[in-house]
């Protein structure tokens, strides 16, 4: 049997798992509803744990209560490594037609023939316009 040899493959940035942590929005806090909120319901919680015997499970018991109700009354915002279209000009008709445009690309490769070079050229200009048209969208906004 022969035995094959495997390429490997580096992990591109877009095949590593995204982390992203959760972040309690303590600037709530400053509005006066909020802040009664949260003052009620860690007394509410801080009686019920009152009685813990050992220092560090009340101070681990503490920072839960204090992280818990602080979460509930302000609530929490993503931070991190997330799924953000990062330049505004991007949109999925502009995915589409550039898709469009390398599946011409590679025919015309593969075969060729003169017809399939000038469909390759049509799909190319109607991509540079598009992206022209949407840049200048982006920027004037």
């Amino acid at each position: 049997m022969e035995k094959r040899k495997r390429r490997m493959r580096k992990k591109r940035s877009r095949d590593r798992k995204k982390i992203v942590k959760k972040k309690v929005q303590t600037y709530k806090l400053r509005n006066i509803e909020t802040q009664g909120r949260y003052k009620t319901e860690l007394a509410r919680r801080r009686r019920i744990q009152e009685n813990q015997g050992i220092i560090e499970i009340r101070c681990q018991n503490f920072k839960w209560r204090i992280l818990e109700t602080a979460k509930e009354s302000c609530g929490t915002a993503k931070i991190g490594n997330q799924e953000i279209k990062r330049t505004a000009w991007w949109t999925e008709e502009i995915k589409n037609v550039i898709k469009e445009k390398k599946k011409a690309g590679k025919k015309y490769i593969t075969g060729r023939k003169p017809q399939d070079y000038e469909t390759y050229k049509e799909k190319r200009t109607i991509v540079t316009t598009l992206v022209k048209e949407s840049k200048q969208r982006a920027w004037i906004h």
